[in-house]
């Protein structure tokens, strides 16, 4: 199978499955996306220090935070340190990298704008950008990679729609399938 050309989180819904599948991720996806829970358990840092120690390369916790969470936000990012954090509110992008400056975490927005000014955005801080697979066209792939943000497509789970955003230039996908890349192989070749 040739290589492929963008990274592939599986998006999780529970620790459960998390941690029941975490050897077969390791295999198919680079990373796995999962959301943060308003109540962070001493369970979920566990299951995600597991992820962690087993050697998967990447983790992406989405958070939505509301103002004044940006604190225990930033001592889970000091507990689990994931890889990737999600957040929904770019400005506390300044406020959580001032805290954690000993960590190489990346910070990112999750947007459903077909129309984001990514110059505003890497200013404040924003290291890649999410978006819905249906507001991914040629122009807004071109927008990010200028502005120095890497573009992630949301939720891919099918060949077509992979072969589509992975021919736009995305720099990765958020799925619920981490079978999509092999499949949209065996319909390319």
């Amino acid at each position: 199978m040739p290589e492929k050309s963008v990274s592939v989180y599986q998006l999780i819904d529970s620790l459960q499955e998390l941690e029941g599948n975490i050897d077969r991720f390791m295999k198919e996806i680079d990373g796995v996306s999962l959301l943060m829970p308003e109540e962070v358990s001493g369970y979920w840092v566990e299951v995600l220090g597991k992820v962690r120690d087993k050697g998967l390369k990447e983790l992406m916790i989405f958070e939505n935070v509301v103002k004044g969470k940006a604190g225990r936000l930033g001592e889970v990012i000091r507990l689990v340190k994931p890889y990737a954090v999600s957040l929904s509110d770019p400005g506390l992008i300044a406020e959580l990298r001032n805290s954690l400056t000993d960590l190489s975490t990346k910070f990112g927005v999750m947007i459903r704008n077909p129309f984001p000014n990514f110059q505003v955005l890497r200013k404040v801080g924003v290291e890649f950008v999410i978006m819905p697979t249906a507001l991914i066209k040629g122009r807004v792939v071109k927008e990010a990679k200028a502005s120095g943000l890497d573009l992630i497509a949301y939720l891919v789970n099918d060949p077509a729609t992979y072969m589509k955003v992975r021919s736009s230039g995305v720099s990765g996908v958020i799925t619920r399938n981490p079978g999509v890349i092999r499949e949209a192989e065996k319909i390319r070749y």
